[in-house]
């Protein structure tokens, strides 16, 4: 008997080999699902920086700054202390923060891959906690050449 499968034709004696037939049909097509997900991983990967190289060219002049003065800071710093170091008003933090987050989610990223930022507390004092993101320590020096790029080099130093 003859069987069209997926526009392949089977040749198949009875309803045993059928079955052994679709059987292996069956595995091969689950081996090449499996392989198209190992590939789109992969790939994810690899746009990995593409998308961050995106983010760093989208975002404006000052929340580059705000992430490479970060960069300065791996273990993380009080937001008083940042401040004072970067220059960026602490009122300043939230509206650069947000722009970050809304041109990351447009990559299908994380603002908190990028900047981190807590409220902690120590006794009865409270403070903000900021802390560079783990993709923004991969690819600061993707960083840097977007700032080249727009001719915010001279503007941006990568920090300690």
């Amino acid at each position: 008997m003859k069987i069209e499968y997926d526009g392949k034709l089977i040749h198949v004696a009875n309803a045993e080999e059928l079955g052994e037939a679709l059987a292996v049909l069956e595995k091969m097509e689950h081996k090449k699902e499996s392989e198209k997900k190992s590939v789109n991983l992969e790939s994810t990967t690899v746009e990995e920086g593409i998308r961050v190289g995106r983010l760093f060219r989208s975002v404006n002049p000052n929340a580059r700054k705000f992430m490479a003065h970060l960069l300065a800071f791996p273990n993380g710093v009080k937001g008083d202390k940042f401040a004072e170091e970067s220059k960026f008003a602490v009122e300043k933090f939230g509206g650069i923060m947000g722009g970050i987050q809304k041109l990351a989610e447009g990559q299908k990223l994380k603002r908190d891959q990028f900047v981190m930022s807590t409220q902690k507390s120590e006794g009865t004092t409270r403070f903000r906690w900021l802390a560079p993101g783990k993709l923004l320590l991969k690819y600061q020096f993707e960083l840097r050449k977007s700032a080249k790029e727009d001719g915010g080099a001279e503007k941006i130093s990568m920090g300690a």
